[in-house]
């Protein structure tokens, strides 16, 4: 099955699943971290909190929005919780663990999962945070491209 198949498959199961499946917790735990700014960036790597930005697959130009909110889990792993946008309304979400190494003012991480057959398999991300300006690359068997976001800050929210 081609890439092209697979993601409009996958564009084709969100869509029906969107008509069966209530809200995502990941909206929820978003605007609970607007009105808290405070709650979840207090980890020692300096990861945590709000990004936002955009993706880009350098495979076939597609894009959108991007928004990840990186908290620890119980274990205290560092988990990145990515909720992108395609086509300015479809919206799909995953969760990948962060193994992070600061090297002075710069956090370098790298990270797998797989998304299953359907969003195209085994995904490997590696990246770099600096001050406020998260840089990552991800490739796939079928897609490979760049995430680009920057932390919300309380100003950045309104507050």
């Amino acid at each position: 099955m081609t890439a092209i198949t697979r993601f409009i498959i996958l564009i084709l199961s969100c869509c029906i699943c969107s008509l069966f499946v209530g809200c995502s917790t990941f909206q929820h735990d978003w605007d609970g971290l607007v009105q808290n700014p405070g709650v979840e960036t207090s980890v020692k790597t300096g990861l945590a909190g709000q990004w936002e930005g955009t993706w880009l697959s350098d495979a076939n130009g597609h894009g959108g929005g991007l928004r990840c909110i990186i908290a620890p889990d119980e274990s205290g792993t560092l988990i990145a919780r990515y909720h992108a946008t395609y086509g300015g309304f479809l919206t799909f979400e995953y969760d990948m663990p962060m193994r992070v190494q600061r090297d002075g003012d710069t956090y370098r991480f790298a990270s797998e999962a797989d998304l299953g057959w359907l969003a195209g398999g085994r995904y490997e991300y590696e990246g770099t945070v600096v001050g406020d300006e998260f840089n990552s690359t991800y490739r796939s068997k079928g897609d490979h491209g760049t995430f680009r976001m920057s932390r919300l800050t309380p100003a950045a929210q309104g507050q």
